[in-house]
């Protein structure tokens, strides 16, 4: 009989990626966020149209999100949606749900939310400073407070319910499963199959991972190569890892194997040019700069290529 899990992790620590490597294993049923039933009803449908006909872009992923929020508010523990801070709840024991839980570096999931900021609620920034020490709001279904004072309260709140949760489920004779994000970039099929191997289900079926998979527009073997050396630490700077420091719980931290790093040991600001990218890639403009490009240009009728200055 194939075994229920269910998958739960902050934005960008790769839960899409691990939902598509088990989508397919025989052994797996994937424990979906549902809507609730009677929130499926014509009045729903009606209103999910009535948004696609008056809404587009940004303000329609706003009404979606509240009508998603709104779906979920009265569905149980096991239907919450995959980035929410979970809540134990005994249909996990009953249905013997077994429950992942994604997590990542907080000084990596720092940059790399700049750059894809999901359900952002205001204007985007280039100050990465910035972004980490405004409030963020949330959405009702990441059962969070509504404004977090920051956006690193979102990794903090969320890594310690994965602990409480934890607690609880082993309360009750279950074992939730911590992969942590890098572990999965370095050997995805490898990090997949100990989780199955510690539920004790079959590793058959695997799919490797998928090469549309987000990975920061990278192919897989450039993201291990990112990821195996840190270079993420090159964006970095002395400022940005104070702040981040004040806002994390060391114990917490640590006890995923992740160093604190010291801000003595960065710059005081960016290379020009590394700043000009990650100040494009945040702004969610071109991440290839026009400074960078070889631009097709006409002189004396002949059509030219020369890289601009």
């Amino acid at each position: 009989m194939a075994r229920r899990i269910k998958i739960f992790g902050e934005r960008n620590t790769g839960t899409r990626a691990v939902k598509q490597m088990l989508c397919h294993a025989p052994h797996v049923v994937l424990q979906q966020g549902s809507l609730a039933i009677e929130k499926r009803g014509a009045s729903w449908c009606q209103l999910h149209e009535a948004v696609d006909l008056y809404y587009q872009d940004d303000w329609r992923r706003l009404y979606m999100d509240a009508l998603r929020d709104d779906g979920r508010q009265d569905s149980d523990q096991i239907f919450a949606w995959k980035h929410a801070a979970p809540d134990w709840g005994m249909g996990y024991l009953k249905h013997q749900i077994d429950v992942i839980f994604m997590v990542r570096n907080p000084y990596s999931w720092a940059l790399s939310t700049a750059c894809k900021p999901y359900h952002i609620k205001g204007p985007r920034t280039s100050d990465f400073t910035k972004f980490i020490t405004r409030p963020w709001m949330t959405e009702r279904r990441d059962n969070v407070s509504a404004v977090l004072p920051s956006v690193m309260d979102l990794w903090t709140t969320k890594a310690t319910a994965y602990s409480d949760f934890a607690q609880m489920a082993e309360h009750f004779g279950m074992t939730p499963y911590f992969m942590l994000f890098e572990d999965f970039i370095l050997d995805p099929k490898a990090a997949v199959s100990h989780a199955l191997n510690v539920f004790g289900i079959p590793t058959d079926g695997v799919n490797k991972i998928d090469a549309s998979t987000k990975l920061g527009g990278r192919n897989l073997t450039k993201a291990q190569q990112f990821y195996r050396d840190e270079n993420w630490k090159l964006r970095l700077t002395r400022s940005a890892v104070a702040q981040i420091n004040t806002r994390l719980d060391v114990k917490l931290v640590k006890g995923f194997g992740y160093p604190i790093l010291n801000p003595d040991d960065f710059p005081q600001e960016l290379p020009e040019l590394e700043q000009r990218r990650f100040s494009y890639e945040m702004m969610a403009l071109d991440p290839v700069p026009s400074w960078e490009k070889s631009t097709p240009q006409v002189s004396h009728g002949k059509a030219c290529t020369t890289a601009t200055a």
